[in-house]
């Protein structure tokens, strides 16, 4: 009953006058209210330290996170401190004479370079010799550096036969290449 819409006639200045104060206090600006998270705390600022503000609320992160992230991100950086990528080296072994003879040395030339065709020239360079048809086994005497990534292995072949000659060469930062070469001594 206002009186608003049916009726043509001027209301009463009474009326009026409770129309205005009810039109005031529905437009009283109201205090805005933030919506309800239950899942978050919102607090104040001087309250904690580990606050995060998202969208104008602070929340508080426990500190189990906090500890799994710093957990997470160490160990990520250990494992790239101590994981080392290796690039494959090229090597090209081949006897350094025609015929090897048993009584003297059997000398093996080796040429070692990177991809890209670089002589390396700081390898560690171990031979073995094998006889394939007898359980004997012979070491290296002797590697020595010629300079621009060729290196030469000497092996004392004391016996005529075939004979299996491993030679690897280790690198830092670099696989580990092996090559194997099939003689015969005579």
């Amino acid at each position: 009953g206002l009186g608003i819409g049916r009726s043509r006639t001027k209301p009463a200045a009474s009326t009026l006058s409770a129309m205005r104060r009810e039109v005031a206090a529905q437009e009283e600006p109201k205090t805005p209210t933030r919506p309800s998270y239950p899942h978050i705390t919102v607090l104040s600022l001087c309250q904690s330290e580990d606050l995060i503000r998202t969208g104008g609320i602070l929340m508080r992160v426990r500190p189990f996170f906090w500890i799994l992230l710093a957990t997470s991100c160490l160990s990520a950086l250990l494992f790239a401190i101590k994981w080392q990528a290796h690039v494959p080296a090229v090597m090209q072994v081949h006897l350094a004479q025609q015929a090897p003879a048993s009584a003297g040395y059997t000398t093996v030339a080796l040429h070692l370079a990177d991809e890209q065709g670089l002589p390396i020239e700081t390898a560690q360079v171990f031979s073995q010799a094998t006889m394939t048809n007898m359980n004997m086994r012979t070491n290296q005497s002797s590697v020595r550096y010629m300079g621009q990534g060729n290196y030469i292995t000497q092996l004392h072949l004391y016996m005529t036969g075939p004979w299996l000659i491993t030679i690897q060469a280790q690198v830092d930062g670099f696989d580990t290449p092996r090559q194997t070469l099939l003689i015969d001594v005579v």
